[in-house]
């Protein structure tokens, strides 16, 4: 008798065959948050005795945010400094991730609920040298690069894996692509994802085209269905339709995902990734990327938990 322990079910939970990890923040991410926030939240300027006039700063601003996460750690200081901007950058320098996630999004909102107000002839009079939406974006941009499981939106941050699609879509995914005969698939699908978390959008739809075709070829191999070498995405479906690993008994809104996995992927992937685009690159923006990642990861689940037997 098996008896799956609870360890194993949380490791399972929590991501540990996840594209992004929760648990460890770099010093490289640490070092580029504390840049955008200085650059974002402006200078902390000490004044001195024989100072005649009042330099750019953004002191209130500072002593707001450390005076939160003082409050609420219930401490009296972050950590030993002149000043709290000071104070500031040092805990997020070294602190548990728990306190790097709280500190983060406690300056982020005061970016996007204080900062987005001053008016851009003011930003200044502040010392702050980035415009509050791109500091934010910079911030989801870094967290991404880094495979660091959160985003910031709406005020809150947020664990990537609390999304819906990605908690019921990419991730039994991931865990289809992890069985035998889908390491081409996975690899593809795994690079997919690093284009998109890097900001290559147009290469994550190329990738994810690929990785939804070479798994389409997994299944055909386990199944041992023949197929043509240079056989595309569509002529593929054809072949796992015609052996009935979708069973045509099912209703007609069946037959309208049979249509998706037809025309949507691969749709995608020529319209926006695979053809020719001239002397200017072709932009994707990444909602689009981020719908072709899902869509894959749907497909890629649906097909392969057909072909092994899995739910």
């Amino acid at each position: 008798m098996i008896f799956k322990l609870f360890s194993e079910r949380k490791k399972e939970e929590s991501g540990a065959d996840d594209v992004y990890q929760y648990d460890k923040v770099t010093d490289k991410l640490r070092v580029q948050i504390q840049q955008i926030l200085a650059d974002a939240i402006g200078r902390f300027y000490v004044f001195g005795y024989h100072d005649l006039s009042t330099p750019d700063n953004n002191n209130d601003g500072w002593e707001m945010i450390v005076s939160i996460l003082r409050r609420e750690y219930g401490v009296h200081y972050l950590r030993g400094a002149d000043n709290p901007a000071e104070e500031f950058l040092r805990f997020i320098g070294d602190c548990k991730v728990e306190e790097f996630i709280d500190a983060l999004e406690v300056a982020c909102r005061y970016i996007g609920e204080v900062v987005s107000g001053i008016p851009q002839y003011r930003l200044e009079n502040y010392s702050i040298k980035m415009k509050p939406e791109e500091a934010l974006d910079e911030v989801n941009y870094r967290l991404r690069q880094a495979s660091f499981g959160y985003q910031y939106e709406n005020g809150a941050i947020f664990r990537v894996d609390d999304e819906f699609v990605h908690k019921e879509v990419v991730k039994p995914a991931i865990r289809f692509l992890h069985a035998e005969g889908f390491s081409g698939p996975r690899d593809e699908f795994f690079r997919a994802h690093s284009l998109y978390r890097e900001g290559k959008h147009s290469l994550a739809v190329v990738e994810c085209g690929k990785a939804f075709e070479s798994a389409l070829k997994s299944v055909c191999d386990i199944k041992g269905w023949e197929y043509e070498k240079g056989d595309r995405a569509s002529d593929l479906i054809k072949i796992i339709r015609r052996n009935e690993l979708i069973p045509n008994h099912l209703d007609k809104s069946f037959d309208q995902l049979i249509a998706t996995l037809a025309s949507g992927l691969p749709q995608l992937r020529n319209n926006e990734g695979a053809h020719g685009q001239g002397a200017t690159q072709r932009q994707v923006p990444r909602p689009i990327a981020e719908y072709a990642l899902h869509l894959c990861a749907a497909k890629i689940a649906l097909i392969a938990g057909l072909a092994t037997g899995q739910s």
